[in-house]
């Protein structure tokens, strides 16, 4: 009996949860998060996955850039928010680093830089 009961529970357990959100997705170019036209959504989460070799080849600075500010704002406006780096070698051209190499050592003090500014503000990191 027991385990009847407890059977039918644990079938009910699915109907009350929630597993998806509908939220913003800015890719690569937080730059482009526009809170005046994010309010008038009902989403409440936004995503971005910006060029991290934009910011490791000095094109984009992590304590000034200004997409970085954009979520920082979506987040103190009350935004959830998902971020990620886009670690895209292929599109560069590029070898991933050898382990302990200098060029590893670069990429992630650049990260570093990055998540020093943004991090606080960050819910979910990918």
């Amino acid at each position: 009996m027991i385990r009847k009961i407890f059977t039918a529970l644990i079938m009910l357990l699915p109907a009350g949860m929630y597993g998806q959100e509908i939220g913003a997705n800015f890719n690569h170019n937080p730059e482009v998060i526009d809170l005046t036209y994010l309010r008038k959504t009902p989403v409440k989460w936004i995503r971005t996955t910006p060029y991290i070799f934009e910011y490791i080849r000095g094109e984009k600075d992590p304590a000034t850039e200004p997409g970085l500010q954009q979520l920082i704002d979506a987040k103190k406006a009350g935004y959830k928010v998902a971020f990620g780096f886009r670690w895209d070698f292929r599109k560069y051209k590029l070898p991933i680093p050898a382990p302990g190499s200098v060029e590893e050592k670069k990429y992630f003090a650049t990260v570093s830089a990055i998540l020093d500014r943004v991090g606080a503000y960050i819910d979910i990191l990918s």
